[in-house]
């Protein structure tokens, strides 16, 4: 039986297109959100088309792969371009430690090449290598590849889209898009892999000053049926999750804001002012609502059944704006066209947007870029993120 090495060896020996391609755009946008003189460590870098391009611009770059002869091809480009900010080791991905911290970790198509049961811990090794708000990059061609996309020895295992996301709760989740790429390679027939492509942030660890938000906006679709619809998940989970944060917020003794003219809204006012009665929340009363144009302030007391400040004359288009400026962090639970008006908002003014049930795929690129995104698959660890603590203060 072939050894790793040797395999990735006959790969690279056969002149196919593994590794040949241009530098990925994906790590070039990262590179321009890493200071000068970052440490950069590419896991997995094959003939270097990464790790060349970040050394080129003025990275110090540690490179590791299994192929003794795509390192070769890596040192003799590198000898070429006069690369000198480089250094390229041998390593088993499997069995490596490592040394040092990195402002980038790349972990760029290389999970594949080993049996899922071994993607944690490498994962794991990779995660704590990166330094306080450094990044991680993962790539790996996902289950809907094409049947012949596995053969056993270059590409051992597939996963699920979104399967990683649980693997980097409350990181900031700077990007995260999927492609199909057509390979010819290693003498194989011609396959499709369908690949995923995520970008993490570690968030800066928490000091002594730190405190929790003091106002927490909570978004989401204006009906509990059409959210379970669109989002293609239980009505029942969209209920409990919004009476859940809605309790959340007021146990750790921030203020609630929102908009509470249905459905997830409305579910989280309920139940932060039931748990909160002494503690009004700040409500947005929305005038152009044809259904409530006629409604003044003293009205909407009524209806909502719980002490409220509200915030009237407001248009649905100045709602977004005036909330985001009030608060800390914006909770959306799934998106609707409302909400993704939000989630835009905050591109412009820089407040962190905590999502979970949904994973944000119609958010527009660049949004997803620029906005302090973090996403969590399960609803839990959007709590356990956002309020690890129970009072404010220490009180």
């Amino acid at each position: 039986m072939s050894t790793p090495a040797e395999i990735w060896d006959r790969v690279y020996a056969a002149g196919t297109d593994w590794g040949q391609s241009n530098p990925s755009d994906l790590v070039y946008r990262i590179s321009r959100r890493l200071r000068p003189n970052s440490r950069v460590l590419d896991l997995g870098c094959g003939t270097g088309r990464n790790a060349l391009l970040l050394a080129q611009l003025g990275f110090q770059v540690d490179a590791v792969d299994v192929s003794q002869r795509a390192l070769d091809q890596l040192n003799s480009s590198a000898r070429n371009l006069g690369i000198t900010r480089l250094k390229a080791e041998q390593g088993d991905l499997t069995h490596i430690q490592i040394n040092g911290q990195y402002d980038l970790v790349l972990l760029y198509g290389v999970l594949n090449s080993f049996s899922l049961s071994a993607w944690s811990a490498l994962l794991n090794r990779a995660r704590d290598a990166v330094t306080s708000a450094g990044f991680i990059c993962v790539v790996y061609f996902t289950s809907e590849s094409s049947s012949n996309s596995i053969d056993g020895e270059e590409v051992v295992d597939l996963e699920a889209p979104g399967a990683l996301l649980d693997q980097f709760c409350g990181w900031s989740n700077v990007s995260r898009d999927s492609r199909v790429e057509v390979h010819v390679h290693g003498g194989r027939a011609m396959h499709m892999h369908h690949i995923e492509r995520l970008v993490f942030q570690k968030a800066p660890p928490p000091d002594s000053n730190q405190k929790l938000p003091r106002v927490v906006s909570v978004v989401g679709p204006t009906s509990i049926e059409k959210a379970a619809i669109s989002g293609m998940r239980p009505a029942s989970l969209y209920l409990e999750a919004s009476r859940s944060i809605g309790r959340e917020i007021a146990k750790s003794g921030a203020i609630l804001q929102c908009i509470p003219d249905g459905g997830v809204g409305l579910t989280a006012f309920e139940s932060y002012s039931a748990s909160s009665p002494h503690r009004p929340a700040k409500v947005f009363a929305p005038i152009d609502d044809l259904s409530r144009s006629s409604r003044n302030p003293s009205s909407w007391l009524r209806d909502l059944r719980y002490p409220a400040d509200i915030a009237a004359d407001l248009t649905w288009e100045q709602q977004a704006p005036q909330m985001l400026q009030s608060t800390d962090v914006l909770v959306a639970l799934g998106l609707s066209a409302g909400t993704l008006i939000e989630v835009m908002w905050a591109k412009w003014i820089r407040r962190p947007v905590y999502v979970s049930l949904d994973l944000c795929g119609r958010l527009p690129t660049d949004v997803r870029g620029e906005v302090e995104l973090l996403e969590f698959p399960t609803f839990e660890g959007l709590l356990k993120d956002l309020f690890p603590l129970r009072a404010l203060d220490g009180s």
